[in-house]
C-alpha cells in the first residue's frame, strides 16, 4: 500500500515559487516517487504534447499508483484545478479537482502563495509579454522549445539571465497592461482563495495534512528540513539549483504603461484581495 506521507503534493499560482519549492518536493520523489521525463507541470496543457489530454494524464497517474505503486510528480497550479474533464467511468467529475480532491485524498498537501502579490502579477506579465513577441517572431525564436530562448527560471551557475536579456533585447516587447491576462491571472488567485483554500484550509480535510505558506517565509534550510530525506539532509547539494533572476521587471516598462498596470492591480486588490492577507510590495 502506498505511503502517502511520503510525497507531499504541491499547489499554487504562476510565479508564485512553485518551481523553487517544487524543486525540493522533486527530491522526495526520487526517493518514493515517480518523475516525468518531460514537463513536471502534467496538469498544464500547454506543456503537454500535441495529442496528449488531461484524461491521458489521469489515466498515467492512477495506472503508476495501481501498477507500480509510485505517485508521480507535478506541479499544480490553481487555474488548471479548474479545468472541465469527460469521463465517462466518472460522470460525477465537472472538472479536474473534482478528481484530483479524491485521487489525493489523505495526502499531505502543500499550498503555497505568494505574499507580495504585486510583484507576482509584473513578474507574469513580464515573461507573458516576452513569450506574445516570441510567438509574433516566427520560427526564428525555436518556438517548440522556448526555453532555449526565454527562461522562465534562473539556475545557478548557468547563463540563464544573460540569454533572456538578449532575447528580449532582440525581440523589443512590448510591456504594456494585457488585459486578458490580467483576469486570467485573477482568476488563478481567486480559484486558489475561493475553491483551493476553501477546501483544503476552512474545509474539514484534516490540517494536519496541510501546509499553508507563503513563499516570503521559506528558504533553503526549511525547504531541505521538510522535503529532503534525513539521512541525505547533513550534505544535501541540489543537482540545480532554481535562484531568482536579479532583473527588476518594473524597469522594462515604460512609466505610463507600469502606472496602468499598477492602477488597475490596486482597484482589484484592494477590493478583493488585501483582506486574504496579500501585501502590494
Amino acid at each position: 500500500m502506498i505511503d502517502k506521507t511520503k510525497t507531499p503534493i504541491l499547489i499554487s499560482t504562476p510565479r508564485a515559487g512553485s518551481h523553487f519549492v517544487g524543486q525540493y518536493i522533486r527530491e522526495t520523489f526520487k526517493n518514493f516517487g515517480m518523475l516525468s521525463p518531460r514537463s513536471s507541470e502534467l496538469f498544464n496543457e500547454e506543456e503537454l504534447q500535441e495529442n496528449v489530454r488531461l484524461p491521458d494524464v489521469i489515466h498515467f497517474m492512477e495506472y503508476a499508483r495501481d501498477n507500480f505503486g509510485y505517485d508521480v510528480l507535478t506541479i499544480t497550479h490553481a487555474s488548471h484545478l479548474a479545468d472541465p474533464i469527460r469521463m465517462l467511468s466518472r460522470p460525477q467529475y465537472e472538472c479536474l479537482f473534482d478528481w484530483f480532491k479524491e485521487f489525493y485524498d489523505g495526502y499531505k498537501i502543500v499550498i503555497l502563495r505568494r505574499k507580495k502579490l504585486y510583484k507576482q502579477w509584473l513578474s507574469y506579465l513580464f515573461h507573458k509579454s516576452i513569450d506574445f513577441a516570441q510567438r509574433q517572431s516566427g520560427a526564428t525564436f525555436k518556438l517548440n522549445m522556448p526555453e532555449d530562448v526565454h527562461p522562465w527560471h534562473n539556475l545557478e551557475g548557468t547563463r540563464r539571465e544573460s540569454m533572456l536579456k538578449s532575447t528580449i533585447a532582440a525581440l523589443n516587447p512590448k510591456f504594456i497592461h494585457r488585459e486578458n491576462l490580467f483576469q486570467k491571472f485573477l482568476f488563478d488567485i481567486r480559484y486558489m482563495e475561493e475553491e483551493i483554500r476553501n477546501y483544503y484550509v476552512n474545509g474539514s480535510y484534516n490540517n494536519s495534512n496541510i501546509r499553508d505558506v507563503w513563499l516570503e517565509d521559506l528558504n533553503d534550510d526549511i525547504l531541505t528540513e521538510w522535503f529532503i530525506p534525513q539521512g541525505m539532509r547533513s550534505d544535501f547539494v541540489m543537482n540545480e539549483k532554481i535562484i531568482p533572476f536579479n532583473i527588476k521587471y518594473e524597469t522594462y516598462f515604460k512609466k505610463p504603461d507600469l502606472e496602468v498596470v499598477k492602477n488597475k492591480f490596486m482597484k482589484v486588490y484592494n477590493n478583493e484581495f488585501k483582506h486574504y492577507g496579500y501585501l502590494v510590495d
